[in-house]
């Protein structure tokens, strides 16, 4: 034999213990798939359902239609981008300068995209995010069809084509057609039966470690709904435990007494013990509250920074309502069980109810479920009661209150809903399992009753309701009806037709609720100008060296454009956002929303230079003045201007900034306090007075009135629609601006024009901002139209400005001066070094956050001596002097968070390892055997008599395998 062809046997033994284990795993595979095949069959009908939907609405790569819509098109879209950039261009995940001026990254991260699915965006792709997302959503829905099949199948013992179809009718329920663009809820929605069956499991067998893990991945990947479903995991606990036990039911019955050889205090606290763990109730209730606890100590170094960001934003700002309120009628409420019902998206209008649609079917199976004789009065009690708590969180503002995190969502409401339609799935599936004990007559009374509510809610009218829902629920209850009486049939195979069942479920989703998706937006009106705006600002890049500038375009098409685009920038809209910057921006007549979102839009160049502005893109022609601004380059419809006014992220201003106000109804007051407090010039923008005004069906207004700008209209006629022109004459040529603003919102859009040919239209509506007219001449008589819509009377704050060019050169160059200049800036970290005049304050226009340090001198700075410039912006007090001036970031709350998590998790796995190892393992002497172990000592004397042979008699006792059924120590007797 040749030698080189000799096998090596320890060679040959590694591969065959390789191969053995392969051959192992693939074996675990294959039994793992199979017996999780009915869920896995559930997620693929889910994600084919989404195909279809896909395919209907020209998505990709069906079409060019993108699933954006609402704050998915405005908010996640946009922060989706800026995460792919992060991770590509190994960015902090701590702050990021590209929205609102710099805000915490963190926030936004654990709020929108901290869910494992989301790095799946690393294979589309920025320009791809549109699709990416679409993924995303239909990934998440199709695992949220997996684990509900997953918790039917496994906490009610039935595997069957059945349980794939509930796990299709939770997947696609009516929180899903509502709210599939909130893609940060979806993982809380797909977790929800996992922490079910991980109640159920704590309870049944004892074991932590479902619980423990899926409540642990639901804080990491969204927070928010995190928070719901710990509520939802104490009330499903108990209405659990007290569905199928009482407070006295033990594991193991009553228990050997202590042996009179121990001490006295020994034996008391052995007793104790005893008691606690033998106590079905204390047990479940303590390893309930420690896993809980410990699920969300192990996420602390999140959780506690993430308290300090949610502490500045404006979702921890509202406070306790006073008094009860009610939000629908009961009946309208049952009536949006039915199918084919338009989704609740917005908190205002008449048809405001939760989205819980889930299914005909289990609108059938839940009055069989109340008259079934398999489940106990006091589980159906526990249940029903259980749903009614849910109904009252609806129902009830003060409840609906602590279920959003102690605040009212300003649009999507009752963010909970699919809690009840899971809820309610678990019912009727239990119906389900007990069919047999129906009649065909029983079940086609059911149908019959969801058909006669049908036509009564048609009848007597209800919100939502249209002709479709009607005709959809009588053709899929006449459907189920028949389905479920042929699985009752023992002519029919049972697997075929809850596989027809499950067909039905389908074809009902596809039918009922196609239509009820929203996706419109091209792709090309969304990603069609990227590379264009890419090349202009890598242009920008060369000439400043680096990428750390602010920047902002005239026209915004997303609110988050500067994480779309990936520039620095001031725009924002987030819920993390800070709610004391956004008072600021609107304040300074910016467009904002006042609490979590502000827009740019050409400003004045006061405010320019205040936030640091350095460029501003034109994609709108919006850009007329050159003293202001100078073209430094262009590509496709983008061109890029210097700001010749712009200064630092950080410069001096005199103490007196201190005192700066920001409160007042018009912004061109309130940027005049800054310039005035900061450097001493007043009044650099000058007000222009209407002069004269033209009114029709809206009573005259005052001299005072006409001096203030605050003109307070009253309608004439009471009723239509009133207008006044309003008329002023530009005193000098200069830069100029007008502002309108209405109390009740009853303006929706003003025209302006001008004796020498000047035209514009301004859209107002419901958030009003400053709008530049550019450089009007002397003499120039400018009118304002101002149709008033809606409301008999209101207020119109109207002004007008112009620039003094000589008061703001002065302002300006007094602050250039004593600016900082920047050496390095990373996200984290700034360093510089400025010469300052005098003593003053060192002004920033970075957010103030308790995560930033300032260093001056190398000395850390007081946190105490630190300024809130208009209660929004980081400032500290400074020497005269040269001085070395550094700010670091760092989120508050991280590093006691860290340490909280390493020790929550370190004792976590201790625990784990110590019960493999079965240290904790209670197997106690009960009563009976105690007795039997007294009967075996006297032996002899007994099998003498030939009354009892104690070698034949073997008790084997297990309680977890216990009947639920079974009361505490019966097995015992009858045993015994």
């Amino acid at each position: 034999m040749d030698r080189n062809k000799q096998i090596n046997p320890t060679e040959n033994t590694a591969v065959k213990s390789t191969e053995k284990r392969f051959k192992l795993n693939g074996e675990a595979i294959r039994k793992t798939v199979y017996e999780n095949r009915f869920a896995l069959i559930a997620a693929a009908c889910t994600s084919l359902i989404m195909i279809v939907v896909y395919f209907c609405y020209d998505l990709f790569p069906f079409g060019n239609i993108t699933i954006l819509r609402m704050d998915l098109y405005h908010q996640y879209g946009p922060l989706y981008a800026e995460f792919y950039d992060r991770i590509v261009n190994g960015s902090s995940f701590l702050y990021s300068w590209t929205t609102g001026g710099g805000s915490s990254f963190l926030g936004n991260y654990l709020n929108y995209v901290s869910s494992p699915f989301s790095f799946l965006i690393l294979l589309f792709g920025h320009k791809n995010m549109p699709e990416a997302i679409a993924a995303i959503i239909l990934l998440k829905a199709a695992a949220a069809s997996f684990t509900s099949s997953y918790y039917f199948g496994n906490s009610q013992k039935l595997k069957s084509p059945a349980t794939s179809a509930f796990g299709v009718l939770y997947a696609c329920s009516g929180f899903f057609i509502a709210y599939y663009w909130n893609v940060m809820w979806l993982d809380g929605f797909y977790l929800l039966p996992l922490v079910a069956l991980g109640i159920e499991k704590l309870i049944n067998e004892r074991k932590m470690k479902l619980y423990y893990l899926s409540l642990v991945l639901a804080a990491l990947t969204n927070f928010y709904m995190a928070y719901m479903l710990a509520i939802f995991s104490v009330l499903y606990f108990f209405a659990y435990y007290f569905g199928r036990h009482t407070l006295n039911d033990t594991y193991f019955g009553k228990l050997a007494s202590v042996s009179k050889d121990k001490a006295p205090l020994k034996r008391l606290l052995i007793k104790i013990g005893r008691f606690f763990r033998n106590s079905r109730f204390l047990d479940s209730g303590v390893r309930f509250a420690f896993t809980s606890l410990g699920a969300l100590l192990s996420c602390a170094f999140l959780l506690v920074p993430l308290y300090y960001i949610l502490n500045a934003c404006s979702a921890t700002s509202d406070s306790w309502p006073q008094n009860w309120k009610t939000y629908f009628s009961v009946f309208d409420f049952l009536s949006n069980h039915l199918a084919y019902l338009n989704p609740t998206i917005r908190s205002s209008g008449e048809d405001v109810l939760p989205n819980i649609y889930c299914g005909v079917l289990p609108l059938l199976l839940l009055p069989l479920y109340l008259f079934s004789k398999k489940t106990s009065v006091r589980e159906k009690a526990a249940d029903i009661t259980l749903l009614g708590v849910f109904f009252a969180s609806f129902y009830l503002n003060k409840l609906n209150f602590i279920w959003h995190g102690f605040h009212f969502p300003n649009d999507l409401p009752y963010r909970f809903s699919n809690m009840y339609s899971f809820l309610l799935l678990i019912l009727a599936f239990k119906a389900y399992k007990s069919l047999k004990e129906f009649t065909g007559r029983q079940i086609l009374g059911a149908g019959v009753a969801v058909i006669l509510f049908s036509v009564l809610v048609q009848e007597i009218g209800s919100k939502n309701f249209t002709e479709l829902t009607l005709w959809i629920t009588i053709a899929f209850a006449g459907i189920y009806v028949s389905t479920l009486c042929m699985l009752r049939d023992k002519r029919y195979p049972a697997y075929a037709v809850a596989a027809l069942l499950l067909c039905a479920v389908c074809a009902e989703y596809t039918v009922a609720n196609t239509n009820h998706y929203s996706m419109d937006q091209s792709k090309q009106s969304y990603t069609g100008d990227y590379d264009d705006f890419v090349a202009v600002k890598d242009m920008l890049d060369k000439q400043e060296g680096n990428d750390r500038y602010r920047m902002e375009l005239t026209k915004i098409r997303a609110r988050m454009d500067p994480a779309w685009y990936g520039y620095n920038g001031v725009s924002t809209f987030s819920s993390m956002a800070y709610e004391k910057v956004s008072n600021l921006h609107y304040h300074l007549g910016l467009y904002s929303n006042y609490i979590n979102s502000h827009t740019y839009n050409p400003q004045t160049p006061v405010y320019n230079a205040m936030f640091a502005l350095k460029y501003l893109v034109d994609n709108s022609s919006k850009i007329s003045n050159h003293n202001l601004y100078t073209e430094v380059a262009s590509y496709g419809t983008f061109k890029a201007y210097r700001n010749n006014y712009y200064l630092p992220i950080a410069f001096r201003t005199d103490s007196n900034l201190s005192f700066w106000v920001h409160d007042d109804n018009n912004p061109f007051a309130n940027q005049n306090s800054f310039i005035e407090n900061a450097t001493g010039v007043p009044e650099v923008l000058k007000n222009i007075a209407a002069f004269d005004a033209q009114y029709s069906d809206i009573d005259y207004f005052t001299d005072e009135e006409f001096a203030t700008g605050n003109f307070y209209y009253n309608k004439t006629e009471g009723v239509g629609e009133g207008t006044v022109t309003m008329s002023f004459i530009v005193p000098e040529t200069q830069n100029t601006y007008i502002y309108l603003r209405s109390s009740s919102s009853s303006v929706k859009a003003i025209d302006i024009s001008s004796d020498y040919g000047y035209f514009a239209s301004q859209a107002i509506d419901t958030k009003p901002y400053v709008f530049d007219l550019g450089i009007r001449e002397a003499g120039e008589t400018l009118k304002v139209k101002i149709p008033i819509t809606g409301g008999n009377s209101g207020v119109l704050y109207l002004h007008v400005a112009g620039l003094d060019m000589e008061a703001f050169s002065l302002a300006y160059d007094m602050l250039r001066e004593d600016s900082l200049n920047v050496t390095s800036f990373e996200d984290t970290k700034i360093t510089g070094d400025i010469n300052v005049s005098a003593d003053g304050i060192l002004y920033t226009s970075i957010s103030y956050d308790e995560g930033w340090s300032v260093f001056i001198d190398g000395e850390r700075v007081y946190s105490g001596n630190y300024i809130k410039s208009a209660d929004a912006l980081l400032g500290v007090p400074i020497t005269a002097g040269y001085h070395t001036v550094e700010f670091k970031y760092s989120p508050r709350g991280m590093v006691i968070g860290a340490a909280i998590s390493i020790l929550t998790v370190g004792i976590a796995v201790l625990f784990y390892l110590l019960t493999k190892l079965k240290a904790f393992e209670f197997c106690p002497k009960t009563a009976r055997e105690e007795e039997l172990e007294s009967l075996e000592a006297q032996a002899p004397i007994i099998l003498h008599s030939g009354d009892i042979n104690l070698e034949d008699t073997v008790i084997y006792f297990d309680p977890l395998k216990k009947s639920e059924k079974e009361k505490p120590g019966e097995e015992d007797d009858k045993k015994s």
